[in-house]
């Protein structure tokens, strides 16, 4: 007996071979009909024996392709067609209104990749060869639904081998919208700021990449155009190139993200576990924290000896290389069980300090697009070096936004870069590279931490834990800002926009909230959402929007804190009391002063602060986050250890005086419960960081210091070491919002530290001990709320936890009391989840609301 079905299949469904893969199954299960995509997903018709039409729905949900997202498939059955054969049909527009989603840009795919150095391929070294399983999507979208001529490659007509291609269902390119070759699409360009080279031919073309990796060989710099903005390229291992890019981007100490050819080589470097090299070598491929080989493994330990946390072994390090040649530089080399030792292949591991300094983390990521991979080939040869680093920072100045426009480049890289590796296809958004990083607490168990949304996973949507008809606006907090849009199940959160307070990033993040609105056909009179902080920009355009429309909006503000629980929780799916520890570095609090140590019963509408860090004095406000030392002087002033801190603050001279004058007069001097600053005043107190020269430098410095030292006699339960709770102290006026239960004091922590440097003890035993005070607080605060009122889910949100060490150290040891532990997913624990905690928080306002009435 014969069925005839009418499909609409949502999610991410369009420009990632779902068109093809429909026909294909069609095919196999012996079905007739067509499939076309609309604005609001794929739509399909077919026809066939009933088995085959059920076994043929299932496919669809199981089989699809990896870089698609089937969110729903709505099944209706109709009168029979009497199809004849399958057919791929035309994109319908005016199918219905509501629009469907849209893919991430999805890297090269291993068969693009053989085809691109395969010399007899037609596209052998074309820098844009692609397919309907990987190449740019979003980044070159201007509307949908997703066909060429709404994109940036309409000015690029197809020539007739791309266009039998692209029309024959059964091949690869089969409507892959930036289908093309040297013959009718993009090429690259190399302007070295006197003339311009276009490779409009795969000559000219190799010439151009064989240039500019002489460049890079000769210690220059490029600005090289990506998917979504340029980046900033030298050679990694050359640091002469490195300290000239640190001084022309004024980047002084920060971290460099570097690109390599393989896994295998990236093992050479760093430790690689089986998840991170998934994560490394997946569709996404984002730039992935490992922890980078230690020099006390290298230099104290035989070759068969354990390497830290990984086991490196002669095999492993042979693997990675594959020259015979014995260690004597940092060319690749392989290693034989006869003569090797440890300390004489160090070479093979070290790079410039001048490229991540003592960070124990190396941020590392492989090629994603063509350009990439060909330049990164083209430097190989010419260097004689088969585990060739480039570096791949982003291409913009301190601050400001990524670079996506050719013209501007020219403007904005003149006298940064040497010359730009360009080209002519049009960047319609801008995306800077993801950042993520693999979590180790013990037992086998992990988890991905994301630190920067954005290419590869921006704008898949997130979910909405509860039944939700509300449209939001969230515009998110105003540093590593990221705004959220909710519409019905779907939150959109778009990708990392930086620090909104500048005024490019300012521009940009309207520009980019004018996209969503276009491409996901989102609503202008939704409610509008903000931080409750009234000086950040992003709240004061929501209350100058709400005032101005010509309809009334509703409007919302969230506090800080509470939007990063209820973000972790939302990601999770958890719609139930949750114990939040929100530490991070600055937030606006309810009671006026700058939150960041706070304990949160929360729920997805509200919270009450169970405890927070006893508040002390940041003598110039933000001045004192800038300089530490003014941090720590407020520490000690308020911990009443200004005397047993002489040393430190006879060296702070007159700046001692002029904090002390600042806290005594009230004068700009705001008070604060942040774990961020309290990190800061460590560093600072120990000299590790005095003059941070970029955000959370002082922070991540700490943390650094526990690194490459053995901690053999190393005692964890240093009773000193211990933050004392105490029941806090409330008046007949004060609410749940202004006080709390319990009030953590850090004055017997700050006189342990003052005592061990007095006594000479290793700084990085001082910041381990440190740090274990404060997971030993975490576990303590949890078992005294849980005592309270019973709950067993406990929340780390906030950028603190993006403390490698904190953040492992705390789930294992919640864990091993029996808590549930809920992280972030899908985003940052840091500010870049806020919006999406705002939003997320908004629906259930409104949910409860319209319970109420």
């Amino acid at each position: 007996m014969n069925r005839c079905v009418r499909l609409h299949i949502k999610g991410i469904v369009q420009g990632v071979g779902f068109r093809p893969f429909v026909y294909r199954e069609a095919k196999k299960h012996l079905i007739s009909g067509w499939v076309l995509n609309a604005s609001d997903g794929v739509h399909v018709e077919g026809e066939g024996e009933e088995k085959n039409v059920a076994s043929f729905i299932m496919a669809l949900s199981e089989n699809a392709p990896a870089a698609s997202s089937v969110k729903e498939i709505s099944i209706e059955d109709i009168p029979l067609q009497h199809f004849e054969g399958f057919e791929i049909r035309m994109s319908d527009e005016d199918c219905v209104n509501e629009k469907t989603l849209v893919s991430p840009d999805i890297a090269m795919c291993t068969d693009c990749m053989r085809e691109l150095f395969d010399k007899n391929d037609r596209r052998y070294h074309y820098p844009f060869i692609n397919c309907t399983n990987c190449g740019p999507r979003f980044t070159i979208i201007d509307e949908l639904p997703y066909d060429r001529p709404k994109t940036s490659m309409k000015k690029f007509p197809m020539c007739e081998a791309c266009e039998i291609e692209y029309r024959d269902p059964a091949n690869r390119r089969f409507h892959a919208q930036p289908n093309a070759c040297f013959e009718c699409g993009p090429h690259v360009y190399l302007d070295d700021f006197c003339s311009i080279k276009e490779g409009t031919n795969l000559e000219i073309s190799d010439a151009i990449f064989s240039e500019c990796a002489r460049r890079l060989k000769d210690g220059e710099i490029l600005a090289v155009k990506g998917l979504g903005g340029f980046h900033l390229v030298c050679d990694g291992k050359n640091p002469e190139a490195l300290n000239k890019l640190r001084a022309r981007k004024h980047r002084d100490n920060k971290a460099f993200a570097v690109m390599m050819k393989s896994v295998d080589v990236v093992r050479g470097f760093c430790n690689v576990s089986d998840a991170e090299a998934s994560i490394l070598d997946s569709p996404e491929k984002p730039i992935v924290l490992l922890k980078k080989l230690s020099s006390i493994s290298q230099n104290s330990r035989s070759c068969g000896d354990s390497y830290l946390t990984h086991k490196i072994t002669h095999a492993s390090i042979n693997d990675a290389f594959e020259s015979d040649d014995n260690c004597s530089d940092t060319s690749a080399a392989k290693c034989s069980n006869e003569d090797f030792s440890a300390s004489r292949c160090t070479a093979c591991f070290n790079l410039p300090d001048a490229l991540s300094g003592d960070l124990p983390e190396l941020g590392v990521m492989l090629p994603y697009t063509p350009v990439q991979a060909l330049l990164l080939e083209s430097f190989e040869k010419v260097s004689n070096d088969d585990s060739a680093v480039l570096v791949m920072t982003s291409g913009n100045l301190h601050d400001e936004p990524i670079v996506t426009d050719d013209d501007v480049a020219k403007t904005k890289f003149l006298g940064i870069a040497d010359a730009i590796l360009g080209n002519d296809r049009e960047i319609l958004t801008r995306f800077d590279d993801s950042v993520v990083r693999v979590l180790d607490f013990g037992n086998d168990e992990s988890a991905v931490q994301m630190i920067r949304r954005a290419r590869g996973y921006a704008p898949r949507p997130l979910s909405v834990p509860f039944e939700n008809d509300f449209e939001t606006f969230a515009t998110g907090p105003e540093q590593k800002n990221t705004f959220t849009f909710v519409r019905k199940q779907h939150a959109f959160v778009s990708q990392h926009n930086g620090d909104v307070g500048d005024v490019d990033v300012s521009d940009a993040w309207f520009e980019t909230k004018s996209r969503f609105e276009n491409l996901f056909d989102l609503s202008d009179h939704c409610a509008i959402v903000c931080d409750k902080h009234p000086e950040y920009l992003t709240s004061k355009w929501a209350k100058k929007h709400v005032i101005e429309a010509e309809e009334p909006l509703g409007f919302d503000e969230v506090y800080h804190h509470h939007a990063h629980i209820v973000s972790a929780m939302a990601e999770n799916g958890i719609d139930e009391a949750t114990i939040g520890f929100s530490f991070d570095g600055t937030g606006f609090g309810a009671d006026g002063c700058i939150w960041g140590g706070e304990v949160l019963l929360s729920n997805l509408e509200t919270y009450e602060r169970v405890a927070n860090f006893a508040y002390f004095p940041l003598p110039s406000g933000a001045g004192a986050v800038k300089k530490p030392t003014r941090t720590a002087y407020g520490l000690l002033y308020s911990c009443d250890l200004l005397d047993e801190a002489r040393e430190f603050v006879s060296e702070m001279g007159d700046e001692a005086k002029a904090c002390e004058s600042l806290i005594e007069s009230s004068t700009n001097t705001p008070y604060t419960s942040s774990v961020g600053r309290l990190f800061d005043a460590v560093a600072a107190l120990l000299g590790i960081c005095v003059q941070p020269t970029y955000e959370g430098e002082a922070a991540i410095e700490l943390e650094a210091a526990m690194f490459n030292f053995e901690f053999d006699d190393y005692d964890s339960d240093d009773v000193r070491y211990a933050f004392e709770v105490q029941k806090n102290s409330a008046t007949e006026h004060s609410t749940a919002l202004d006080t709390s239960m319990f009030v953590i004091d850090p004055k017997k922590v700050v006189a342990a530290i003052l005592e061990d440097i007095r006594n000479n003890v290793d700084k990085a035993v001082i910041a381990r001990r440190f740090h274990d005070a404060i997971v030993k607080l975490v576990r303590l605060i949890a078992q005294i709320t849980y005592q309270i009122y019973g709950i067993k889910k406990c929340v780390l949100a906030g950028g603190v936890w993006m403390n490698r060490y904190l953040c492992e150290s705390s789930v294992a040891a919640l864990e091993s009391d029996g808590f549930d532990v809920i992280l972030n997913r899908d985003l940052s624990p840091n500010d870049g989840g806020v919006s999406y905690g705002q939003a997320i928080v908004n629906c259930a306002r409104h949910r409860a609301k319209a319970v109420e009435e």
